[in-house]
């Protein structure tokens, strides 16, 4: 019997689930064991990658326990430059809160 992601009389060969789908040009298809999906360049989403990320959002915290939070994923490229500029504007909905509200990661 044939798994779903191989065939051949042996099942020796791999499909190739990016035959199956449509990414941008800009994107690249990442075939997995059973599935394929886009990595969308930075600035980019969607199944496609073809939407365009809106760098204008809000991300809100509302928890009543003492920990809670919310991430966003953001690639932007990066050069070693001598440094980098991020704007916040942080507002917590009880006066006296206090928290860490920002974490960066660089690979």
């Amino acid at each position: 019997m044939l798994k779903l992601k191989y065939t051949g009389e042996e099942c020796e060969f791999h499909v190739d689930h990016c035959a199956q789908i449509t990414c941008s040009p800009l994107a690249t298809c990442v075939d997995g064991l059973a599935e394929a999906f886009c990595r969308c360049p930075a600035g980019k989403t969607g199944s496609a990658c073809l939407q365009d990320i809106d760098d204008e959002f809000d991300i809100c915290v509302d928890s009543a326990t003492t920990s809670s939070g919310a991430s966003l994923a953001y690639p932007a490229p990066y050069s070693d430059t001598g440094g980098f500029t991020i704007k916040l504007w942080v507002k917590y909905n009880t006066p006296g809160s206090a928290g860490s509200f920002l974490t960066l990661f660089y690979a």
